[in-house]
């Protein structure tokens, strides 16, 4: 690795000191902010781009606001979603932001009848269960799961739309005393790390950010909330033990912009809530901030913030950008029980279950798409993308797919090229057989979406340009099982 970004530096002209230490290995204190952003600038002027369009997510949406501020006269264009400005005191708001997501969440179940009927008031559910937790660890098939475990599990699946719509199937679980369902669905929940370098994380997040939090800061943001109070201070003792050197907050980072803006929230993100981008909105004159409804932390999705952020690129301004996709609402339907579908549903509400388009989601209760009382997709599944239609090499894959506490889960268990983060974040099947599943990656969103008829899963892999057919078969019997 050091190798590579020394020979990486070399073509850059750069002398290979924001890659390596004496020990000619990767130097974790160099990884900053700053840093990329200055190698950044070497690369566009290496290409002979005088501007470039900067898009980001999450973090890089923080990466793009502060490359703007550094180098204003190289960006044309910033277009991020799940906004973080580099003043926004992160990671000491995480923890309002995971509990106002899963208010909202409350409150949402408690307005729609069956939800209602079927869990009551979750928000005082999982201060009940946490509580519980605390006192005793719920065991089941050898494994056991703690309070810390369980507040995990519901902040990583605050982050998906379809993951959260389980959350009030999980917490009943655990208040009605179901251990196998509680502990798997625990278990299956999606992994906060898919996609994402921790060793990076630490490195900016200890350099950039943790150095200008203050005791009274962390403790008026993050002090008594619900879900992820402990997560800074883990987090401050993860950074006394990584090397990194603490980087002075630049004030041109809060400073007002010319440079166009867009920025894209989703309405339920817990870990970038939409205050957030109406803060950065605001020092951007010619800035637009778009929320999406029902949308949460899933950077690029739906096509809808694909559509504005192209249109906004291509126009180079977010004047009478068209907005029409965005009230667009379509929540994905609550996990219910087994026939509590049609139970306390008023005439001509949507049924609980149903998505806008007259589908039903594969939760607990539903019928499987094939009819049959087994479940159609869950197993072992092997096939092949085929990727020498867009000048690679095909690719052979094998994938089993769970489903726990009514959610579907998936993970990648044979690959032909090495696999950093097995696990799917979403995974769907609607009645008609369609299947779509989602696995973040660094190199943006890999979704499978396809069709499923008896023992065989045919569709397309598409991740950015790239869309080639795929097709797995189901392994029979299972050898998993």
């Amino acid at each position: 690795f050091a190798s590579l970004m020394n020979q990486y530096a070399a073509r850059l002209g750069m002398n290979g000191t924001h890659f390596v230490n004496a020990s000619g290995l990767p130097d974790p204190e160099h990884y900053t902010t700053r840093a990329f952003a200055a190698d950044l600038d070497s690369v566009a002027a290496w290409l002979g781009a005088e501007r470039i369009n900067l898009v980001g997510g999450s973090y890089g949406s923080w990466a793009a606001m502060a490359f703007a501020a550094w180098y204003p006269e190289r960006t044309r264009t910033v277009a991020v979603q799940s906004v973080v400005p580099p003043d926004a005191h992160f990671p000491a708001y995480l923890g309002r932001g995971f509990e106002r997501s899963l208010d909202r969440l409350a409150a949402r179940c408690l307005a729609e009848p069956a939800c209602r009927t079927a869990y009551g008031d979750v928000r005082v559910r999982v201060a009940d269960g946490l509580r519980a937790l605390e006192r005793s660890p719920v065991r089941w098939g050898g494994d056991a799961v703690t309070a810390e475990d369980f507040a995990g599990a519901l902040a990583t699946r605050l982050y998906v739309p379809t993951q959260a719509a389980a959350i009030p199937r999980l917490v009943a679980a655990l208040a009605e005393g179901d251990a196998e369902t509680f502990v798997t669905g625990v278990r299956s929940s999606p992994a906060l790390a898919a996609g994402v370098s921790w060793g990076l994380f630490l490195s900016v997040t200890c350099s950039d950010a943790m150095p200008h939090l203050s005791a009274e800061t962390i403790e008026r943001e993050a002090g008594g909330a619900l879900l992820g109070d402990d997560f800074v201070t883990n987090l401050a003792q993860a950074c006394a033990r990584w090397p990194h050197r603490s980087v002075a907050f630049d004030p041109h980072l809060a400073a007002p912009s010319a440079v166009p803006a867009l920025f894209i929230s989703g309405s339920e993100d817990p870990a970038a809530p939409p205050d957030l981008g109406e803060l950065a909105a605001r020092r951007y004159p010619n800035g637009l901030h778009v929320v999406l409804t029902g949308q949460r932390h899933t950077p690029f999705q739906p096509a809808c913030a694909l559509r504005l952020m192209a249109a906004f690129i291509e126009a180079g301004s977010a004047v009478g950008l068209d907005l029409a996709c965005t009230r667009a609402v379509d929540w994905p339907p609550f996990v219910l029980p087994p026939g509590a579908a049609a139970a306390g549903a008023e005439p001509g509400a949507r049924p609980a279950g149903a998505t806008r388009d007259g589908e039903r989601a594969a939760g607990v209760g539903a019928t499987p798409a094939s009819g049959r009382t087994a479940d159609p997709l869950t197993g072992l599944w092997r096939g092949r993308i085929a990727l020498s239609r867009a000048g690679g090499e095909d690719l052979p894959l094998a994938i089993r797919v769970s489903r726990a506490g009514g959610v579907y889960t998936a993970r990648i268990v044979e690959s032909g090229v090495p696999v950093t983060d097995p696990s799917f974040a979403e995974v769907q099947l609607a009645a008609d057989g369609a299947v779509r599943m989602v696995k973040p990656t660094s190199a943006g969103s890999l979704v499978l979406e396809g069709r499923l008829e008896d023992h065989t899963l045919t569709g397309v892999f598409v991740q950015g340009s790239v869309r080639v057919p795929f097709e797995f078969r189901r392994a029979v019997p299972d050898p998993g099982r």
